[in-house]
Order: C-alpha cells, then sequence, then structure tokens
C-alpha cells in the first residue's frame, strides 16, 4: 500500500511537472470546438500563442451562418484551453456584433461588429446608428475602456498636452524636441522628463536609434563630422556619452537597428559602420569587395556599398503586397504563423489601417494615420500619428491618445520611439 501511495506521488510530480514546462516554455495549443447559445452553434477557433514577440496571446475567431469574426486578447488566462463560456450576439443596421464572456473575464475584449466584409471594433461605429446603439447599451458597455477622453484627465508639459492615464504600462517613449528629447513613461518621474543634448536647434536628428533600452543620438554639437554619441538609459532614465575613434560625416544615415547594434552608412566616405552603445564600440563593416550588411525581414544580405547609397538600403520588416493584393505599406508585428499584419490603405489625404491576424483571412478596422513613415511597434501596441495627436493602439487596449503636439503635423522630421 505504502508503495503505491509512494507511486501515485511520483506520478502526479511528472504530471505537473510535464505540465509546468508545457505552460511556461511550449508555444501555446491549437483547439476547435462548439459552443451552443439560444439553441445556435458558434464555432470557435482558439488558439493560444506564447513566447511570442508580439506579447502572449489568445486568437479566438467565432463563426456562424457565414459570418466570421477574429478577436485577438492579449492575455494568458492560466493558459487553459476551450476558454469561451458565452457569446452575447447582436443584429442590427446590416451588422451581426459579438460580446465575448470568458470563464475568467466578463469583458476580454472590445465587442466587435462584422458587415460580412470588414470587422469593426464597435468604439468605431458608436454613434452612428442609433439601433445598434440602443441594443448594445442595453447589454452595458463603457467606451471609455477603448477610446479616449480628449479632455480629461490632461497634463501640460511646456507645449505638449498630454494624456499620462492613457499610456500603456512599462511603456517609455522617446520624443524629439528641437534641442534634445523629451523622455516619456509609465514609470517616469512625473510621467516625463526633458534632456538638452545640442547648443542649438536641430531640426532633423536623423542619426538616432533606441537599441534594446538605450536611446542613442549623435553629438550634433559638431559640425561637418562627429565620433561622440549622446545616450538615454530608458528606464534607469539617466544619460551619458561615449566616443568612438572614427569621425563618422553628418552626410549620414542609420540603416537600422540589428542584433543591439546601430549600422550607419557614412555617404562621404562610404563606409559602414557598425556602432555597439552597450559596449562602446564601432567597427568598419565594408569587406574586401566593398560589400555591406544589409538585413530585411531579419535575413541577412550582401549588398554593393553604392547600390547601399544611392538607393537608401535600409534594414526592414515592411512589405507592400498581402495576399496578392498592393497596399500603402503592410508591416507584421509577430510572426508569420501566429502574428498581426497591419495594412496600410489610402484614404485621400490619410490612411486606413486594417489589421489582419495570421490565422484569419478578415480585416479588421482598426485606426486612421497621417504619417504612413512615423509607425511604432511594441509588444502589442503599435503608436502612431493622426494630425497632431500621438496616439497608441492595440486590440485589446483599444485607440487612445498619448499626447497632442502641434509640431507633429507640421513636421514630418520629428520623430519618436518606442522601447
Amino acid at each position: 500500500m505504502r508503495k503505491m501511495f509512494q507511486l501515485l506521488i511520483i506520478l502526479f510530480l511528472i504530471y505537473f511537472g510535464i505540465e509546468f514546462l508545457y505552460n511556461y516554455f511550449g508555444n501555446g495549443h491549437d483547439v476547435k470546438y462548439t459552443v451552443n447559445i439560444n439553441n445556435k452553434d458558434y464555432n470557435i477557433h482558439e488558439i493560444l500563442t506564447l513566447n511570442s514577440k508580439e506579447n502572449d496571446n489568445y486568437f479566438i475567431e467565432i463563426s456562424f451562418d457565414n459570418v466570421v469574426i477574429p478577436f485577438k486578447i492579449f492575455k494568458t488566462y492560466s493558459k487553459r484551453q476551450k476558454i469561451v463560456s458565452d457569446i452575447i450576439h447582436i443584429n442590427s443596421n446590416g451588422y451581426d456584433c459579438i460580446k465575448l464572456v470568458l470563464n475568467e473575464d466578463e469583458n476580454p475584449s472590445d465587442i466587435k461588429c462584422s458587415n460580412g466584409k470588414i470587422s469593426y471594433f464597435y468604439h468605431d461605429l458608436l454613434g452612428q446608428y442609433s439601433q445598434l446603439d440602443s441594443k448594445i447599451k442595453n447589454i452595458g458597455y463603457d467606451s471609455n475602456k477603448y477610446e479616449s477622453d480628449l479632455f480629461n484627465p490632461i497634463k501640460k508639459f511646456a507645449n505638449l498636452d498630454v494624456y499620462s492615464a492613457n499610456f500603456p504600462k512599462g511603456m517609455y517613449m522617446i520624443l524629439d524636441h528641437y534641442k534634445g528629447v523629451y523622455l516619456l513613461g509609465s514609470e517616469v518621474n512625473n510621467y516625463i522628463r526633458t534632456f538638452q543634448f545640442f547648443n542649438k536647434d536641430i531640426y532633423n536628428k536623423n542619426l538616432s536609434a533606441i537599441v534594446d533600452k538605450y536611446y542613442v543620438v549623435a553629438n550634433y554639437n559638431a559640425s561637418h563630422e562627429f565620433h561622440e554619441f549622446n545616450v538615454i538609459n530608458l528606464k534607469v532614465g539617466d544619460n551619458y556619452k561615449f566616443k568612438i575613434d572614427d569621425y563618422i560625416s553628418f552626410n549620414s544615415f542609420v540603416q537600422g537597428v540589428y542584433d543591439k547594434k546601430i549600422y550607419i552608412i557614412d555617404k562621404d566616405a562610404k563606409l559602414q559602420y557598425c556602432i555597439d552603445p552597450i559596449n562602446r564600440t564601432s567597427t568598419i563593416t565594408n569587406d574586401i569587395n566593398n560589400n555591406v550588411e544589409v538585413y530585411i525581414n531579419g535575413k541577412k544580405e550582401t549588398k554593393n556599398i553604392m547600390e547601399v547609397i544611392n538607393n537608401k538600403l535600409v534594414f526592414t520588416d515592411e512589405n507592400v503586397i498581402y495576399q496578392g493584393v498592393s497596399y500603402s505599406k503592410v508591416l507584421l508585428n509577430g510572426d508569420v504563423d501566429h502574428g498581426t499584419y497591419y495594412i496600410f490603405e489610402k484614404n485621400n489625404d490619410k490612411y486606413d489601417v486594417y489589421s489582419s491576424y495570421t490565422s484569419s483571412n478578415i480585416l479588421t478596422y482598426s485606426f486612421t494615420t497621417t504619417s504612413i513613415d512615423r509607425i511604432q511597434v511594441s509588444g502589442e501596441y503599435i503608436y502612431y500619428i493622426n494630425d497632431d495627436y500621438l496616439m497608441v493602439f492595440s486590440p485589446t487596449y483599444g485607440k487612445k491618445a498619448l499626447l497632442k503636439y502641434s509640431e507633429l503635423k507640421y513636421n514630418d522630421d520629428l520623430k519618436y520611439l518606442v522601447y
């Protein structure tokens, strides 16, 4: 009897050990099941994705009567399977709308609605259809959870209106001002700090980048060339300078960041520099045939230095084709199996942006931006500019304003970088 008891303990330990290893080192699960609500079957495709650079998430796709509505929820709910416990279905004004209820969460996501072609978050339809609004109001809905109140709360700092209550947790952001940068963040003292590096106004600081938790910018106090960088540790908030042996012309551009190093092309000297701000070193990477490194979608390619200079070849994870259709821009956040594509479609002088989860072919309208080039992605969040507002969006967080700054609208060279 005692041996049997010891064997049971060992088996339980093995079972829970395997479950622990699966939960913390596995990649999740992929299951399909059906729930019946009010005598109607709803088919569910549920994927838990772990250890993804997009952040751990559940993809949940609901299908019924030739209607398909996808959700992506950046929570893990103890990594359980078959977590949908209820589906509230509303039909009105040509839209089928779904409110999800999960085992551990009554409000995991904004309500999503489909017109048969495009799916929408309900906060983007709110106020357009009185009958739809009335039906959704009856089940309880808080629009403030998924969109900004642009009047309260607000904080004034210099010429910025800052909505610090909307900062995603753990966000650190560098925003240009003409003599340096602002550091903003949910854990920054007083939500914002100013760093002044330069003696005069610098309107275009192209020689800057974020590497890991460090913001790095060339010393623009120099005249024609430089060999010193200013650095801010975003998480700690301190700053320092470091020098390299080589002098680099200001007639240069940043190709990109790869493996925690900045690659800079000096157009005058026709050289590629690899700057390591953590170890404070620099290396010239031209080979004997004057070829240099270029990283496209994470893959290394070799190009002649003149081709790189003449075409200003930068490292990119962008494309313009999605499912055989050409768009203004296509970004992939995460991997090709379980990530999210952001698809930019020109609409007059703005761009409508749709998201498409790689486990689904349904487009979801996400936001509109006035600047296709100043887009930043960090984890589940995508940051963008709409006129003079700097905004943030994620499927779980909604769409919210971070700050208002008139220079964002009128100066396309004004940058921000997110960690």
